[in-house]
């Protein structure tokens, strides 16, 4: 765990899965959101992938899968809630890029209105590709990030909430591929 509440999050709150309540802090902010439950990334290329039951209903709550070097520096592919005009389309999927503290490049979204939502996020080379799924069978390209990290860690996260909201995770797997 980075930033472990353990008042927030449970293996025992939704019987076989991991619940996290969603922190109030962002990646772009002066707080590291808490829960952030990490472990080493392979080298090479891999995915990683989850199961998620998550509804977010207001600015700017989010779960998902990360790619962590640093605060500021991470790839956040998440299932969530943005209503910025010209930016966001609501209820969502988002790919974000944060670099330095700032998010930079697009944000690729797509509406998604589902309960449950499948992630994986997929690194090749330096190339990082975001798809969702609604069954865990047929696979939409979110977007695509280009980046190069130093010693990352891939995991889980719920986080930008200013009001509690749980983020249940059925699993998480990762996959490395051979050339």
């Amino acid at each position: 765990w980075l930033g472990e509440d353990s008042t927030k999050w449970s293996l025992s709150a939704v019987d076989g899965s991991l619940q996290i309540i969603a922190s109030d802090a962002s990646f772009d902010g002066p707080y590291l959101p808490t829960n952030i439950l990490l472990r080493d990334a392979p080298t090479g290329d891999f995915e990683i992938v989850t199961a998620l039951h998550f509804s977010p209903k207001s600015n700017f709550q989010s779960a998902g899968l990360v790619v962590f070097q640093d605060q500021g520096n991470v790839l956040q592919f998440s299932r969530a809630f943005c209503d910025v005009v010209n930016a966001c389309v609501g209820d969502g999927v988002y790919f974000d890029n944060f670099e330095n503290g700032s998010v930079t490049g697009s944000n690729y979204h797509a509406a998604f209105h589902g309960s449950i939502i499948y992630l994986r996020l997929r690194r090749e080379g330096n190339t990082y590709t975001g798809y969702y799924s609604e069954d865990g069978q047929n696979w939409i390209m979110t977007g695509k990030h280009v980046r190069d990290f130093s010693q990352a860690r891939v995991g889980l996260i719920a986080a930008q909430a200013s009001t509690e909201i749980p983020a249940v995770f059925d699993f998480f797997s990762m996959n490395v591929f051979q050339k």
